[in-house]
């Protein structure tokens, strides 16, 4: 007697289903671009306005240890008053040092903008040839 094999079948509804709750949980918890607001007219007032820093002050040193902030000769040691005064319009640091000039009055800008409250400080560089 021969024996007949049972035809094997996949059956791929469980896949079907499994695929199809996946697809309605990504639809529903999915962040529509368009969201319903109300209108609102909100009332003016000069007081509430915020005050825009000016970009990074810009710090100037030379090859011969002159400094100066925005075009203007400085001293060193009035650099922290300078710094201090500047942090209400200013946001963060730049530093454009000749790559002559002395590190350690390099360190002595950076330092000091630290401690008058800069908390972001770059120095200037020019790509590689």
């Amino acid at each position: 007697m021969r024996r007949r094999r049972a035809m094997l079948a996949i059956n791929i509804s469980p896949l079907i289903d499994v695929v199809f709750i996946l697809l309605v949980f990504v639809v529903l918890t999915a962040r529509f671009v368009e969201r319903e607001q109300l209108e609102v007219q909100v009332p003016i007032s000069q007081a509430g306005l915020p005050q825009a820093p000016e970009g990074p002050l810009t710090v100037v040193l030379t090859r011969q240890g002159e400094l100066s902030i925005e075009g203007r000769p400085i001293e060193e040691a009035r650099l922290r008053a300078i710094f201090t005064a500047a942090r209400a319009n200013h946001d963060s640091l730049l530093l454009v040092a000749d790559e002559g000039a002395a590190l350690q009055l390099a360190v002595t800008v950076l330092t000091e903008a630290g401690e008058a409250g800069f908390e972001k400080t770059a120095i200037a560089t020019r790509p590689p040839p």
